[in-house]
């Protein structure tokens, strides 16, 4: 299963944890540069913050858009399923047991979004 790792440009300390749990995983992966929110302009981010009933941050919007840029590239690869992942996640030494397990059991070419994270959402 290939592994889309999103970074930010000047992340570089998150790039090397990335690139060292991937590497000790045996994960097949692609660096993505994430979208960085703080540089949006000031005029395209009210429009954007319009369309939300909650205040969003530049940072969760770029978030989002480079997400979204993974999903669409997702769309014309040949990959039948991907993990896309965050840089300031920790990988489990055993990951890649666990993905050969559930890669079988995920329908092909059609979308299945599994999201996984640490704390609580906050809506």
């Amino acid at each position: 299963m290939k592994t889309y790792i999103i970074n930010l440009e000047d992340a570089h300390a998150r790039k090397e944890s990335m690139e060292f749990q991937a590497k000790r995983s045996g994960l097949h992966y692609e660096l993505v540069p994430a979208i960085d929110g703080r540089k949006i302009p000031a005029n395209l981010l009210s429009i954007l913050k319009k369309e939300h009933s909650y205040a969003v941050t530049p940072g969760e919007i770029g978030c989002s858009l480079s997400h979204l840029a993974v999903y669409k590239a997702l769309t014309t690869s040949d990959d039948e399923c991907a993990l896309v992942l965050e840089d300031d996640v920790s990988l489990p030494e055993d990951i890649s047991h666990f993905l050969n397990e559930i890669e079988h059991l995920i329908p092909k070419r059609h979308p299945v979004f599994i999201f996984i994270q640490g704390k609580p959402l906050q809506w």
